[in-house]
């Protein structure tokens, strides 16, 4: 793999779809992308001109770059699979 995922990944607080989002997140990336990433979390109760900035409305929603494209996520990131669709990552089986 030699795309370089850049993930922002906007919260509120520890609300439980921003704690879960950032559980989900954490685990996809050391799962499936193997260092190939790199992840800035944005609390927007802490940051809200980031949230402004970024024209995010609503937490969790995690925000992807890549040398290929750009997209969004919203939600609590529990959907392993639409989550790798959307980063074009093979699920692989983990044992």
């Amino acid at each position: 793999m030699n795309t370089e995922f850049n993930f922002k990944l906007f919260v509120a607080g520890n609300e439980p779809n921003s704690s879960l989002a950032r559980k989900h997140i954490h685990t996809i990336c050391e799962t499936y992308l193997e260092g190939n990433y790199q992840f800035e979390e944005i609390d927007v109760l802490n940051n809200f001109q980031a949230a402004i900035d970024h024209g995010i409305f609503v937490t969790p929603t995690l925000l992807i770059k890549t040398p290929l494209f750009e997209s969004t996520i919203v939600g609590n990131l529990k959907d392993t699979h639409k989550v790798l669709q959307t980063l074009g990552v093979h699920e692989k089986q983990v044992t």
